[in-house]
């Protein structure tokens, strides 16, 4: 039998003695783990990406919302903010769709943890549109975009009934500020 450590593993194994013998090989690392050329432990064979620690030989999936980008140590992290992973394991986050941001104050598990930002309106297939000329929003979600008063309007995205400004020959308030129109005769 081979008593001494196998010193060439391929990757992703280790030098181990078989259970069960007095004889050394290259042992397969435990399921989501790897290792690098060379291992000579089972301690040498660390989390894929995606993957943490549950023990020290046991690697579990990061759950959905969350990620591991790197092999080795460490834990899984909440996706960023404006983002979602909507599944388990290795992946990396989504940035939420324009018009859109996360609702929660970490990244979601789903596409659906984006909301419609201010200025933008919800649509029948989930997407967010931006609030057309005149109108204004000034909340998340789906809520349809508030028509500006009679006599002004407002640019694409409004976000507030601050930004509906007097048309020409209209006088009043025009973002707080007063204005009054000017009269030119012939």
């Amino acid at each position: 039998p081979n008593t001494t450590r196998v010193s060439q593993c391929p990757i992703n194994t280790y030098s181990g003695i078989v259970i069960g013998t007095d004889t050394y090989s290259c042992i397969a690392c435990p399921v989501n783990m790897m290792s690098a050329y060379g291992s000579m432990e089972l301690k040498d064979c660390s989390c894929e990406a995606g993957y943490s620690y549950a023990d020290v030989f046991t690697c579990t999936a990061c759950a959905t919302g969350t990620y591991k980008a790197d092999t080795g140590p460490g834990q899984c992290l909440a996706c960023p903010i404006d983002t979602y992973k909507n599944n388990t394991g290795p992946g990396e986050c989504t940035t939420c769709p324009v018009g859109t941001s996360s609702a929660l104050a970490l990244g979601g598990k789903e596409l659906t943890d984006c909301i419609c930002n201010a200025g933008y309106f919800g649509t029948e297939n989930g997407e967010c549109n931006v609030c057309g000329l005149g109108t204004f929003k000034n909340d998340t979600g789906i809520r349809a975009c508030t028509t500006c008063p009679d006599g002004t309007t407002s640019a694409l995205g409004s976000k507030e009934l601050l930004d509906c400004d007097c048309n020409a020959g209209y006088f009043g308030m025009t973002n707080g500020v007063e204005i009054s129109t000017v009269y030119y005769s012939h």
